[in-house]
């Protein structure tokens, strides 16, 4: 499952995988271009296009937020 949140024309902008089995690749049309950041390991995307692709790793998630300010918190059990 794919989806994305834009809150106030892209005040807020996270681009979220869920992966509910094993490892999945993501492929999301239809969104805003510029610099996506991975909220867990602060990996940069740039998006152009309108398409960004991702993987998300099995049984996790993956937030992606455009003009993010990249990774929080540290690894533990819920955040790989």
């Amino acid at each position: 499952m794919r989806f994305v949140r834009n809150y106030n024309n892209g005040v807020s902008y996270p681009v979220i995988g869920v992966a509910s089995g094993g490892n999945q690749s993501m492929t999301v049309s239809g969104v805003m271009n510029g610099t996506c950041r991975d909220c867990i390991t602060g990996g940069v995307i740039h998006v152009t296009g309108g398409t960004i692709s991702f993987r998300v790793k099995g049984k996790s998630i993956g937030v992606r937020v455009l003009s993010g300010p990249g990774r929080i918190g540290s690894d533990q059990t819920c955040l790989r």
